[in-house]
């Protein structure tokens, strides 16, 4: 009997070690998957009510249909915002971006940002609209940016 309980020990061992490198590689895949959708940009922006330009860096997600747009300062307390409402359709020479922002610059105010990014040159033209607001923080700011 003590041979079937070395024979199962290492049938279990090589099942683990197998599982195991299974693992890593659909890991690694999905990770690779998940930087190769994924598409940074960068630049400089004026945002409506705010008056410094900014520095900014947009990642877009189109398969999780996700905008994150990093600010370079602080603006009502932070760097990050993650867009709501995303929308990304495919045209023939650009993708289109639309997302919205809320409390930023400041609580109660909403942004609607535009992206078009392009399949030709890897820049994005974009403007950044504040919705009407109590605050009367008003504008239509464009802005290119190139991806990293």
């Amino acid at each position: 009997m003590p041979h079937i309980a070395n024979i199962h020990q290492t049938i279990s061992i090589n099942c683990a070690i197998r599982l195991s490198e299974i693992s890593c590689a659909l890991e690694d895949h999905l990770l690779e998957h998940a930087v190769q959708t994924m598409t940074i940009y960068q630049g400089k922006v004026n945002i409506p009510g705010i008056d410094n330009i900014q520095d900014i860096v947009v990642t877009t997600d189109p398969d999780s249909k996700s905008v994150e747009i990093s600010l370079s300062k602080p603006v009502n307390g932070h760097r990050n915002w993650f867009g709501q409402s995303v929308t990304i359709a495919r045209k023939l020479k650009y993708e289109e971006i639309i997302c919205q922002t809320e409390h930023l610059p400041v609580n109660s105010v909403r942004l609607t940002w535009k992206f078009n990014a392009s399949h030709q040159d890897n820049s994005v033209a974009g403007v950044v609209i504040a919705q009407p607001n109590d605050l009367r923080i008003r504008g239509e700011i464009g802005f290119v940016l190139n991806q990293t």
